[in-house]
């Protein structure tokens, strides 16, 4: 009865062995991120613990110093730097009202623009030359006709309604992320691996290990830079490549 016990637990950890991840495909985890994957493979290699505190640090950067982020964060974020670019572009157009009455016309424009438009010229020998004054007219022209763009009605008066209209339409077309592009909210959800609609950064270094592991396809423990070129190959929108 013992030696049955025996042959029992010995096959019993036999088959545990064979049934173990290998070393060799360094975890390979399918539910490792494409996107994180790239984005541990474009930054310097290192361990895991580097690594992890590199990503720390950026998670850290994007949420604020806030312990998780979730889409309604970046939602916030982004209607925020939009209204700062309108603020910017509104205050840089309305600067051009020289005579202060509300609106852009040609006269105001020239007065602005009338010292660039006769600043010295570099030439290609590196010398400072003065405009001739076509040159000057033709400086003044190109910079004023890039302002009466935002002249809507074509009236030759670039109005506060249509400065703000202007500003509108910059900031509601402008493709940008308010996290730098490093962590993309339309993906984030996938992080979310307790379903509280939000990820912690326990769960964005728990998603950051694994991707580590699927790069590091010997598991030794440190990123070779044939593993890191590989990893940059992967599509970060598309499924992760078989191996």
């Amino acid at each position: 009865m013992i030696e049955m016990l025996r042959v029992l637990l010995l096959t019993a950890s036999v088959l545990t062995i064979q049934n173990a991840p290998s070393p060799s495909t360094g975890g390979n985890s399918p539910s490792a991120e494409p996107w994180l994957i790239r984005m541990i493979a474009s930054q310097r290699g290192g361990n895991l613990v580097e690594v992890k505190q590199r990503m720390a640090s950026i998670f850290t950067g994007v949420s604020g110093g806030q312990d998780s982020i979730d889409r309604q964060f970046f939602e916030r974020r982004d209607a925020l730097a939009r209204a700062e670019m309108r603020a910017q572009f509104v205050s840089g157009l309305l600067r051009k009202d020289v005579d202060g009455d509300g609106q852009i016309t040609k006269s105001d424009l020239d007065i602005f623009y009338a010292a660039s438009a006769n600043s010295p010229l570099r030439s290609n020998t590196g010398i400072s030359i003065s405009p001739t004054k076509e040159q000057a007219a033709e400086i003044l022209e190109k910079a004023e006709a890039a302002d009466f763009a935002y002249d809507g009605d074509g009236n030759g008066k670039i109005t506060l309604t249509e400065i703000l209209a202007a500003a509108a339409s910059k900031s509601g077309t402008s493709s940008f992320s308010p996290s730098g592009g490093l962590i993309p909210a339309d993906r984030l959800e996938t992080l979310d691996a307790d379903g509280d609609k939000s990820v912690s950064k326990a769960e964005f270094l728990m998603a950051v290990e694994k991707a580590y592991r699927w790069i590091d396809r010997n598991g030794d423990g440190v990123l070779s830079p044939e593993e890191i070129r590989d990893a940059t190959l992967v599509d970060p929108r598309g499924p992760l490549p078989t191996r």
